[in-house]
């Protein structure tokens, strides 16, 4: 008859085929637990979006004088040199908006009668407006004989009808949430009217034709 073994039993050491097994469950298991993770991240996400889905901002075009406004039909270009004011105001509570790569300019009948002028870049919080004051224009700035003639005849009417425009990107801020880049496009219509009440030189101002501007982002 056997007798029994005592003292300190040695385990059965893994097969090389148990060790795979159990690495490959543990693999399973980090897996999981990472998609379970992100999943839970993303459904956060789009909750927080949905609930606080911010609204664009309010691009509002306060004003501008017009130093400068020179058409020459002969060689088709303008000389042009303005300040305008426009003003963005973001209308929500619990998203900031960063605006970034901004580029402002002067369009006639869809063409632009200015170069593009950079913006400094700004981050606005909820409820927040920030103000930009460029000046806008150029030299001798080729537009086409047609529309120096159209823009001649305005002038003359007293009344010019163009856009001020703003272009860039803005990223949405939620939290500690930042959103990719957007495109972002402001169009404020206005007149470039003329007071010649000053038989000096007429007073030409920016009169804007909407409370505020269109904003596609």
């Amino acid at each position: 008859m056997p007798m029994p073994q005592y003292g300190n039993q040695h385990p059965v050491p893994e097969t090389p085929m148990e060790s795979y097994g159990r690495r490959r469950r543990l693999i399973r298991a980090g897996v999981r637990s990472i998609f379970i993770i992100m999943l839970i991240l993303l459904v956060l996400i789009l909750a927080t979006w949905l609930i606080f889905r911010p609204t664009k901002p309010y691009f509002t075009l306060q004003g501008g004088v017009v130093s400068t406004l020179k058409t020459f039909e002969t060689t088709s270009v303008l000389t042009a040199a303005m300040q305008v004011t426009v003003s963005a105001r973001n209308p929500n509570k619990f998203a900031g908006v960063y605006y970034e790569q901004l580029s402002a300019y002067v369009t006639y009948r869809d063409t632009e009668i200015t170069p593009r002028t950079r913006l400094p870049a700004a981050y606005e919080g909820g409820y927040e407006t920030k103000v930009w004051s460029p000046a806008l224009g150029g030299d001798r700035v080729p537009v086409g004989r047609d529309m120096a003639r159209y823009l001649n005849e305005d002038q003359t009417a007293g009344k010019v009808p163009v856009k001020i425009k703003v272009d860039g990107r803005l990223k949405w801020k939620m939290g500690v949430w930042v959103t990719g880049k957007h495109g972002m496009q402001a169009d404020c219509p206005a007149f470039m009217t003329f007071d010649r009440s000053n038989n000096s030189s007429p007073v030409i101002k920016f009169t804007p034709e909407l409370q505020s501007c269109m904003v596609d982002a």
